[in-house]
């Protein structure tokens, strides 16, 4: 078995993840192992979708017991048989989806933006939605087609379309389909690039100008069509399980050394869990991500003023990357780090301030086999 290959899109269907959207076989569609295994592919799980027709897949949807496969001009049907081996049947040829961001499920049925038009599959077949969306599809700047998103908004029955209506290489205009009526409606200047649901809400990603320069946020988009503050979303990255190529062997992790690159003063929470029956986080601890002292090399912009210690606060005043040192010691944590593997996550609620990891060494060590049923503690 191998790793997933490169994607750019996947998702979870009947005890597999499938893959797609590989750029050296982009009508290749993979799948992992089912049940325990849904991070190991085999050289023979894979589907070859027509790549003899020249287009690529382009997308894919979930609805009721089965999903979609798109490529920019067919569709295919996803079902297992009893065996829960995958089954791909044609559906369409000469409609398709422009990609992975511009499908969704509502209701049994699966939306989705053509280069045609605006079209819905109900477990049937594909019918357009209405000959006036066609016409206005047509009218839009076909290379910046695939760049659209769509979301949906269950509460009040409408699902969002957000495109490319020009000028302009970015998406700047909102359509918005009411579902039980059929009408549409158009939220002008909304650059909303992409959009996915969170705990009932969507998020979606925008961009704003201010002050001469772009940058870009995340908001919640709301039933009255506003884009609101997300400061208070939990921004959360977590690694796999980590084994170190001997899953079976019991370890004694000792320390992380955190790599990120920082700008703002406010804390990062690291959190850590040990083996795969045990989900729950040993411990955690707080993180400076910007602490007032610095060691002093090289010439550059500094804060000159003296911390409460007589030495210079020395503050970077530009995005650096800085290192910090986690121990996960009994005498530090109050518990022993020990176990087969670990995961380790890190989050924080300043969703508004930017960092980004860079990577991490975990130093342990490795205590030898342990055989089943013995007590970590005891062993």
């Amino acid at each position: 078995n191998s790793p997933p290959p490169i994607a750019k899109w996947g998702f979870p269907f009947r005890n597999r993840v499938y893959y797609g959207g590989n750029p050296d076989t982009p009508s290749v569609l993979y799948y992992s192992r089912k049940e325990g295994g849904r991070e190991a592919v085999s050289s023979t799980n894979f589907i070859d979708v027509d790549s003899h027709d020249g287009d690529i897949l382009s997308g894919w949807a979930l609805s009721q017991d089965y999903a979609l496969i798109f490529k920019r001009r067919s569709v295919f049907m996803l079902t297992h048989d009893k065996n829960e081996t995958p089954i791909l049947t044609p559906i369409n040829r000469g409609i398709g989806a422009v990609g992975d961001r511009a499908t969704v499920g509502f209701e049994g049925k699966v939306y989705f933006l053509s280069e045609n038009g605006m079209y819905a599959f109900d477990g049937n077949a594909v019918r357009p939605l209405s000959s006036d969306l066609t016409r206005r599809v047509s009218l839009l700047p076909r290379q910046s087609l695939e760049d659209a998103s769509m979301w949906v908004d269950s509460q009040t029955r409408r699902i969002y379309i957000s495109l490319v209506k020009g000028p302009g290489e970015k998406n700047n205009e909102i359509w918005v389909l009411h579902v039980d009526t059929g009408a549409i409606s158009r939220l002008e200047d909304y650059q909303v690039q992409c959009s996915t649901p969170y705990e009932g809400r969507t998020l979606v990603g925008y961009t704003v100008t201010e002050g001469g320069t772009e940058y870009y946020d995340i908001g919640v988009f709301d039933t009255r069509d506003e884009i609101g503050n997300a400061n208070y979303v939990t921004g959360r990255f977590e690694t796999r399980w980590i084994n170190f190529d001997a899953p079976g062997a019991e370890k004694l992790f000792e320390r992380i050394e955190l790599y990120y690159v920082q700008q703002g003063s406010y804390n990062m929470t690291v959190d850590w869990a040990l083996d795969w029956d045990d989900r729950k986080s040993y411990s955690a601890t707080a993180v400076p991500m910007a602490p007032t002292n610095a060691t002093l090399w090289g010439a550059g912009n500094w804060d000159s003023s003296t911390a409460a210690d007589g030495f210079p606060t020395r503050q970077w005043d530009e995005k650096r990357m800085r290192t910090v040192r986690i121990d996960l010691t009994a005498s530090t944590q109050g518990v022993e780090a020990r176990g087969r593997c670990i995961r380790i996550g890190m989050e924080t609620a300043e969703a508004a301030q930017p960092w980004r990891i860079v990577g991490m060494l975990i130093h342990y060590s490795d205590l030898g086999l342990r055989s089943e049923g013995i007590d970590a503690n005891n062993a």
